[in-house]
């Protein structure tokens, strides 16, 4: 669905330049834009016609019941938005290689798994946080990944340091892009190595360390396994296709074929914290680094069991020592 075919009676009344000028206003005011010059202004107006229209085509691809319509990044270029917020396809590419063991079949307890399941209602998933405008996804995966698992063994939530691993990761590209899987090492809490968004200097303090990791596994892209796993172990690293699937998202459950969104091609890491059924319709609830404001309160969800936009290709989770 389109949430711009709700607009109130009066905007459905205007002309389609009217109505684009109407939503440009109600935007700037909503999310309190200011742009340094007129010609500025001018140009990020273009790019938001452009969205209105990527949102349309969107949305006539859609095969669940997600919502897409005008949020705080409609004023951003899709080249803009790739380069930063998502990831070089790239990197995870010549990541792949480097994948760490796989669990072991005798790890995923397939046994009865609950309809449905929420690390959310267990106290495993800290607040949604914002990576902005740096492509370090990977990192905030890999925190999330990391915080849940700990707060699963060791019954406590902590809320971990992503500019650590943005710095001091030099087998990563920082803003850039990384790995999920090869993040994983001693981690700072988040007060004590704060997040700035751009890439820094190593203050690494080994003293400092709350959460410490023995080993990073990668999961089977059997969907069903992956819940398995994640019912027993806490949240699941995953990367996907996010520019085809959840630009403009806003509600509802995302559901793609495989040609509206290639599965081959990840670009942005995130959480699976839990999954569910909506009237019928299985789906992965998910943990996003864009703000608490994106989405549903940060999370989305998408289609589970059918690799919707690779969601299933690259699981991964740390242990925690």
């Amino acid at each position: 669905m389109f949430l711009l075919l709700l607009l109130p009676l009066l905007a459905s009344a205007l002309s389609p330049l009217s109505q684009e000028r109407f939503l440009w206003e109600s935007f700037v005011r909503r999310h309190q834009k200011v742009y340094a010059t007129p010609q500025e202004e001018a140009r990020r107006f273009a790019v938001f016609v452009d969205n209105l229209r990527l949102l349309e085509e969107r949305a006539a691809r859609e095969q669940g019941s997600a919502v897409f319509g005008v949020d705080a990044f409609a004023d951003v270029s899709r080249d803009e938005f790739r380069s930063s917020r998502l990831m070089d396809q790239k990197v995870l590419t010549r990541k792949t290689a480097l994948a760490s063991k796989e669990v072991p079949a005798q790890a995923y307890e397939l046994g009865d798994l609950p309809a449905t399941f929420d690390w959310r209602q267990h106290h495993a998933v800290t607040a949604v946080k914002d990576q902005e405008a740096c492509g370090s996804c990977w990192a905030f995966s890999t925190a999330a990944n990391i915080e849940s698992v700990f707060a699963v063994k060791m019954g406590k939530l902590l809320s971990l340091s992503e500019q650590q691993i943005v710095d001091c990761a030099t087998d990563q590209d920082g803003c850039g892009g990384g790995w999920p899987i090869q993040a994983m090492a001693g981690w700072e809490a988040w007060n004590d190595y704060a997040y700035h968004g751009v890439d820094g200097r190593c203050r690494f303090k080994r003293t400092d360390v709350v959460v410490q990791i023995s080993d990073a596994v990668a999961l089977s892209h059997d969907e069903q396994k992956i819940a398995a796993y994640l019912v027993h172990h806490g949240g699941v690293s995953v990367a996907f296709n996010a520019a085809d699937s959840i630009m403009g998202y806003t509600s509802g459950i995302v559901k793609l074929s495989a040609e509206a969104c290639n599965p081959k091609t990840p670009d942005h890491a995130v959480l699976l914290v839990g999954y569910g059924s909506e009237e019928g319709v299985p789906f992965w609830i998910v943990k996003n680094s864009w703000g608490a404001a994106w989405g549903e309160n940060g999370f989305f969800r998408i289609f589970r069991g059918a690799n919707t936009c690779g969601i299933a290709d690259n699981a991964v989770s740390a242990v925690v020592a």
